[in-house]
């Protein structure tokens, strides 16, 4: 880039200053050649004494200027040069002052603002350094009740509701002593009687010697806000109680498997330790517990297998079975905003409850032995199921002289006999076979195998060896027998009526033979039944 030099400008004023300083000079020069020239008598035209005059102030000028005016000139421009200094700073000054003058406009203006909202929206006090109101603002009035004449000139003393106790007071002093801002809660009282909560943010305000001039509070109203904190805690408490008293475990879990709470039921319930208890325990940490322990009967539940629990939330009931034997039920609810919550309930009685019941319903209540329904479906089962060379045996047991038992030694005798029947019976039978007790004194034997004829008549001799033996029952001596009958499918019946006929006629058969004996059904015994009827 090429620059141009350029000669410092010459002042208007110098050049004049020059042209009047060489024009003096000049006349000066021009008067004294004709003076000495007239004294010397040397004749001399005008035009000579302009040109010598104009010689000498040619040569004169410059040096007169160099000698004479350059310094001054140059002092008189750097005086002026010097005071365009003064005056650029005083300038700088001037406008710095400006812009430091708007800016605390400005802070003035914002501090006003401020200032403005504080008072519509806090609750605002001043006091000297006694602790004397000495201002507030309407808003101090309103919630308090009391007008501003009432407040000034008294201690907040008025509004005390005597909730906190003094130490309460000497640390909020202390710390505006140390130069702090106090912050806290403090329960206030109305002119009516009525409590009210403000936040406190109180200071100490000092001079600019330090010196304390009093103290200022802004308070915030927060009575709605205490008003429902007491009330979730009272809910918390509640509901803490009632986790706490419920018979059910119950825990949540938030949409990262990371656990929200669980009562002390289900950490019972699962043997739990502190630790897998405290919120943000994630539920793999709960799993390898449970895998540690070993707490399943039956291995890990497919819920919480890895291919099923990141669903798990959508998992809605199931049944865990422990290795301690209870059977937990456990009913999940997803949540709105994810994870879930599930109840553990221990139905281990309820089930064995259940399973009694039905159990009852399909079983004798004296001898535990099946009853008449569950004797029928088994039997029903063996005619569906029947192999090929197969046959049914159906038995009909009925014992002798157990009705004089019962009479002369009474119905507890009786049961007990019957009792000890039963596991006579039951020590008579394989595994395969069914016994069951259809009525007072009468039971059904149901036997499936190859050589039915051979077998019933085997496992009716047993029968009538085993239950004709004595008895001890209840301090007493007792002697009875077994009459029976039996039934043989296919050959004496296709269903289970046909069959427990046919083998009720054998029976009957044994009875009329003098009891203590066996008989198969044989095809005439209808016949006489029938006829041993009509003569009746």
């Amino acid at each position: 880039m090429t620059r141009t030099l350029r000669l410092p400008t010459i002042p208007k004023e110098l050049v004049g200053l020059t042209a009047q300083i060489a024009l003096t000079i000049f006349v000066v020069e021009l008067f004294l050649l004709m003076a000495m020239r007239t004294q010397q008598g040397a004749p001399a035209s005008v035009i000579d004494h302009l040109w010598d005059a104009a010689f000498v102030t040619v040569v004169s000028a410059p040096l007169m200027y160099f000698w004479i005016v350059r310094p001054f000139v140059n002092a008189a421009l750097a005086a002026n040069a010097e005071l365009q200094k003064v005056a650029r700073t005083l300038d700088d000054a001037l406008q710095a002052k400006s812009v430091q003058a708007e800016a605390h406009a400005s802070a003035l203006a914002r501090l006003k603002l401020q200032r403005v909202i504080l008072d519509r929206l806090a609750i605002l006090s001043e006091t000297d350094v006694r602790g004397t109101i000495t201002e507030v603002n309407d808003n101090f009035c309103k919630i308090s009740g009391y007008s501003r004449d009432e407040l000034i000139g008294r201690t907040h003393s008025l509004v005390n509701s005597g909730l906190h106790p003094k130490s309460f007071w000497t640390e909020m002093f202390a710390t505006m002593a140390r130069g702090e801002v106090w912050q806290g809660d403090v329960r206030n009282r109305a002119k009516d009687g009525s409590y009210y909560w403000v936040h406190c943010i109180n200071s100490a305000v000092r001079n600019a010697d330090g010196k304390l001039k009093g103290y200022m509070s802004l308070r915030m109203d927060i009575t709605e806000i205490k008003t429902i904190q007491a009330k979730l805690h009272d809910q918390n408490v509640k509901l803490d109680a009632a986790l706490k008293h419920m018979s059910q475990g119950l825990v949540m879990f938030d949409d990262e498997q990371c656990l929200v709470m669980c009562n002390e039921q289900y950490a019972k319930m699962y043997g739990l330790p502190a630790q897998l208890c405290v919120p943000g325990t994630p539920l793999a940490d709960v799993i390898n517990n449970h895998v540690i322990t070993d707490i399943y009967r039956d291995g890990m539940p497919a819920d919480y297998l890895p291919e099923r629990v990141a669903g798990i939330a959508h998992l809605k009931e199931s049944v865990h079975a422990l290795s301690n034997g209870n059977s937990i039920a456990v009913v999940r609810s997803p949540m709105p905003e994810g994870g879930w919550v599930s109840t553990h309930e221990d139905i281990t009685h309820r089930l064995r409850l259940e399973d009694r019941i039905t159990h009852l319903a399909l079983h004798d209540g004296l001898t535990d032995l099946p009853n008449r329904t569950l004797l029928r479906d088994r039997l029903d089962h063996a005619l569906a199921k029947l192999a090929p060379g197969d046959s049914v045996s159906v038995l009909y047991l009925d014992l002798d002289r157990f009705k004089q038992v019962n009479d002369t030694l009474g119905h507890a005798v009786g049961d007990a006999l019957l009792k000890a029947v039963a596991e006579r019976i039951r020590a008579c039978i394989r595994k395969t076979d069914t016994v069951a007790r259809i009525g007072g004194d009468e039971f059904i034997v149901v036997q499936v195998s190859a050589d039915a004829i051979k077998d019933a008549a085997v496992l009716s001799e047993r029968f009538i060896d085993e239950l004709s033996a004595p008895y001890e029952v209840k301090g007493n001596t007792v002697s009875i027998g077994v009459s029976i009958g039996i039934a043989i499918a296919p050959r004496d019946g296709a269903n289970q009526e046909q069959l427990l006929h046919n083998a009720d006629l054998a029976l009957y058969r044994s009875k009329a033979s003098g009891r203590g004996t066996y008989h198969f059904y044989e095809p005439d015994m209808a016949d006489r039944a029938s006829e041993q009827a009509s003569a009746a």
